[in-house]
């Protein structure tokens, strides 16, 4: 075969390669579609599906307040039509919260819970629900961080979904069952705590769980985002940003026992107290496979410092953890770097991850982790391209179809972020 077939086949190849990705990813909303952003702006929760075929996310800016959106999603006629439930900041001081963080819950009545980072009655944040009837959306404040004193009840839940037991499993929420979260900060030592929050006598009350740093040095780690996994036992998974022996966070296990909780560091970040080959910095919640294996990612640390992707086999002490891919191994960092955005694990047993920064226009990637032992990596799509107008995807969800939605918090047509589809 002579050399011009072989460069013509392989640019057929390599078009068609290119044009099934295309037709894998579409965006389903730009935002800030019309002036001072009504519909939201900067997009950070990944959009969720209610199974009936609407999805729901947050904005943390725009809307008719400039505080951040709640809005939901509906495909009709092939095409996604987007609408705002609710505007955050609307009265003065922003009692209602301002800037809605992370993924949104879905009970079994169709009602979302979420949280807002900033504001709310005492400038910490709250938890909120939206519930529906015949005449629309009302929304209804659940809590109020820094309600205690000193705020030792948590203050500003940054980057953060809620989450509660039965949802790694996809069982919808059932509204009365304790949420759990985390702080970056106030709790006893002002480094952030882990939370429930549940339903008493017809009031939502907050039980701090675990403030951090607690041990000398903050051995058992300080500043915890992005929230906490919950296994079939009712076992607590999270992380930290600092603390614990190397001061580059730790992973941890809050355990049920009787009235108390029995907290457990499982890996300190940074061991090798050089180059952090096994990564720094986890900003978001891990997530549980069917064996009770953990896997998250980090903004830092690995061999070229841009974060890597871990699995960690939970057995307190003599817990395992091990890198399964250091991220800007390719020239330019071609196959990504930062990620913020929780991993998605399908039921073929893929990972599927997004980073911030990197990729072909250095504007983030969604990538597959797949084959024996998670071995093999492949960047699905690099942002910021003609097909892929959104740039710095910072959330991933996997719905029941198997299609992965999630929200870049930049770029666009109106460069104040997208959501997106990608069906692999």
């Amino acid at each position: 075969m002579n050399k011009l077939l072989i460069s013509a086949l392989a640019f057929a190849a390599f078009v068609l390669a290119t044009g099934a990705d295309a037709a894998r990813y579409r965006d389903i909303h730009v935002f800030c579609a019309k002036t001072n952003c009504p519909d939201g702006a900067a997009p950070f929760g990944a959009p969720v599906g209610d199974g009936k075929g609407d999805y729901f996310g947050t904005t943390v800016d725009g809307g008719r307040f400039g505080g951040g959106t709640v809005y939901q999603m509906t495909l009709a006629s092939g095409k996604w039509q987007q609408s705002v439930l609710y505007s955050f900041c609307a009265k003065s001081s922003c009692p209602d919260g301002a800037a809605p963080q992370g993924n949104l819950v879905i009970d079994t009545s169709a009602n979302l819970y979420g949280i807002a980072r900033n504001s709310g009655k005492n400038s910490g944040g709250v938890v909120f629900e939206l519930s529906q009837d015949s005449k629309g959306w009302t929304y209804r404040k659940l809590y109020d961080f820094c309600s205690a004193k000193s705020c030792a009840d948590g203050f500003a839940p940054i980057n953060m979904s809620l989450t509660y037991r039965g949802a790694a499993s996809g069982v919808p929420y059932d509204g009365t069952s304790p949420l759990y979260g985390t702080t970056a900060s106030g709790g006893a030592a002002s480094e952030g705590v882990v939370f429930s929050l549940a339903p008493l006598h017809g009031v939502w009350t907050e039980t701090v769980i675990h403030s951090f740093c607690q041990a000398k040095n903050c051995a058992d780690g300080a500043v915890s985002v992005g929230g906490v996994a919950v296994d079939g036992s009712g076992n607590l998974f999270g992380s930290t940003v600092g603390g614990g022996k190397y001061a580059k966070g730790t992973l941890w296990q809050l355990a049920p026992s009787g009235k108390k909780w029995i907290f457990t560091t499982l890996h300190h970040f940074c061991a090798d107290q050089s180059g952090c080959a096994d990564g720094a910095a986890p900003e978001s919640a891990m997530i549980l496979d069917g064996t009770g294996t953990l896997y998250g990612t980090t903004t830092s640390g690995g061999t070229n410092s841009n974060g890597v992707v871990f699995q960690l086999v939970p057995n307190g002490a003599k817990s395992h953890h091990s890198v399964l891919y250091t991220f800007c191994q390719q020239t330019g960092c071609a196959d990504g770097s930062v990620s913020l955005a929780s991993l998605a694990l399908d039921g073929a047993g893929n990972l599927y991850g997004a980073t911030e920064a990197g990729g072909a226009n250095d504007s983030g990637t969604l990538f597959r982790l797949d084959g024996p032992k998670f071995s093999r990596f492949t960047t699905l799509v690099s942002f910021g391209g003609t097909d892929t107008t959104g740039t710095g995807p910072v959330s991933l969800t996997l719905d029941a179809t198997g299609a992965l939605f999630g929200a870049a918090d930049s770029g666009g047509p109106n460069n104040e972020g997208t959501a997106f589809q990608y069906t692999p």
